[in-house]
């Protein structure tokens, strides 16, 4: 009698239930670690500033430099670059942003636009500013 062929061995399915495990427990640690979304930081050639989704919605950050004009939208706990003077526009064809540690990022203009937890503004308040024009 023909014996039937096993297809996993028993260190196969360990394997398998270790790479299960090891998934579940990632997810467990991000989705425990995530902080709430409450600002958005744009860094800007050396510089950092933060803007508080909620008190800056429905409103346009414009950053100007040297190097280019890049316009930030902040809108119902979302960021999206609406307009850039670099000759590509990927950061603004993107589109928006709404998780924590979500960027967008204009290379030519040396912008980052990135969505932080509300810990993150108060462990680097004491930055220096960066000249900006907010319209709404």
């Amino acid at each position: 009698m023909d014996e039937p062929i096993k297809i996993l061995k028993k260190s196969d399915v360990v394997l398998i239930v270790i790479m299960v495990l090891s998934a579940v427990g990632l997810i467990f640690i991000f989705t425990a670690t995530a902080s709430e979304v409450g600002y958005v930081r744009v860094s800007f050639d050396g510089q950092v500033e933060y803007f508080s989704l909620s008190e800056y919605d429905g409103q346009e950050i414009t950053i100007v430099s040297e190097r280019g004009t890049n316009i930030i939208f902040i809108e119902n706990g979302t960021a999206r670059i609406a307009n850039a003077s670099c000759p590509d526009h990927l950061c603004v064809n993107w589109g928006a942003i709404s998780a924590s540690w979500h960027s967008l990022v204009c290379r030519p203009n040396h912008v980052a636009v990135t969505l932080v937890g509300i810990e993150e503004e108060e462990r680097h308040s004491d930055l220096p500013s960066i000249d900006v024009h907010i319209h709404q």
